[in-house]
């Protein structure tokens, strides 16, 4: 579990991270790492790129979280921004937990995927696209690249070893974990598809609530994302096909209201939602039932739409803005 200080303590160690190397090794014209035999070791047998990270001592963090996370097989065709174990030690500490131990899998996906580009990306290629829009897409979000005089910057984070060139891809090692904010992960989630649509869809109406720029900002906030199921059910239960009936049926300003009813101020982490009888929302207020490992929001309240009764399926997935929890369905305000 995560103290309720980790938010703030997250953003000082995105700041804060810094490389062990000197100076002079973040540059990116004159270290392109020719020297790709990163253990020191000549006879690196395996020269993929998680063959050259388990090879490579200061990389062990990351090939822990890697395995634990279940990505290893995904890191194929691929340019990936390396954290080394210093930086991990400082997101650690700023998370006051111990290690990848303390984190789940879906923890960790959230967090690794945010590192990984499609395709490979040399440092040629991303000193131009820094030069240019800044950004681009990764698996997990959007990184914005920059340059610090000749260094290539990643989101704040320095390319402190461009460069590593594996033989399905290629590594760039940086100084500090990149973390993704809500938007991020809610986009690039394939079980929250649905709701990337409806927030899209309600952002695009005349009333123009700017739901998306709202959660790409600073926050803190804390998200209940019901997964696609989740809508399934909901429009099932209304005789409903798609989110264009449901607009139909109840008005985009529910609709609206609706999204604004899974997202509360401030970062409640599992333990905060757990000993709550209750929390408010930018709506109103949601219910909180423990039934042993059970989490159920809502559970016998009459919503709006018909929906209510969520079980909450993975907590504390921890953004650069606020925190992620998956719920089962779609909650809607008590009807008056």
């Amino acid at each position: 579990m995560f103290h309720r200080t980790a938010l703030i303590s997250l953003a000082l160690a995105i700041t804060a991270c810094t490389s062990s190397k000197d100076s002079d090794d973040t540059d990116v014209d004159t270290d392109m790492a020719g020297d790709t035999d990163m253990a020191g070791d000549t006879d690196v047998v395996d020269n993929t790129i998680v063959g050259i990270a388990v090879a490579t001592p200061r990389f062990s963090i990351l090939v822990d979280a890697v395995t634990k996370a279940g990505l290893a097989g995904a890191l194929d065709g691929v340019t990936v921004f390396a954290p080394n174990n210093d930086a991990f030690e400082a997101i650690f500490s700023a998370l006051g937990i111990s290690g990848v131990a303390d984190l789940t899998p879906e923890q960790l996906t959230v967090i690794l995927k945010y590192h990984v580009l499609a395709g490979s990306v040399d440092s040629t290629a991303a000193i131009a696209a820094a030069n240019g829009a800044g950004n681009v897409g990764a698996l997990g979000g959007s990184l914005d690249l920059s340059l610090d005089g000749s260094n290539l910057m990643v989101d704040g984070a320095t390319v402190i070893t461009p460069d590593i060139m594996a033989s399905n891809g290629i590594i760039h090692e940086i100084d500090s974990v990149l973390v993704p904010n809500i938007v991020d992960v809610v986009t690039t989630d394939a079980d929250l598809t649905v709701l990337t649509s409806a927030l899209l869809a309600a952002d695009g109406d005349a009333s123009a609530p700017n739901l998306v720029g709202t959660l790409s900002g600073a926050g803190p906030f804390t998200v209940l994302a019901p997964v696609n199921s989740g809508f399934t059910a909901l429009l099932a239960a209304n005789s409903l096909s798609d989110l264009g009936g449901l607009v139909g049926a109840v008005g985009m300003g529910t609709v609206i209201d609706v999204l604004k009813y899974h997202v509360a101020s401030g970062a409640l982490f599992s333990p905060d939602v757990v000993s709550a009888s209750s929390f408010s929302t930018l709506v109103g207020p949601v219910t909180v039932t423990v039934d042993g490992s059970m989490v159920t929001l809502n559970k016998g309240v009459v919503g709006v739409a018909g929906s209510n009764d969520s079980v909450v399926q993975v907590v504390d997935l921890v953004t650069s803005n606020g925190v992620i929890h998956k719920i089962s369905k779609v909650i809607t305000p008590e009807a008056k």
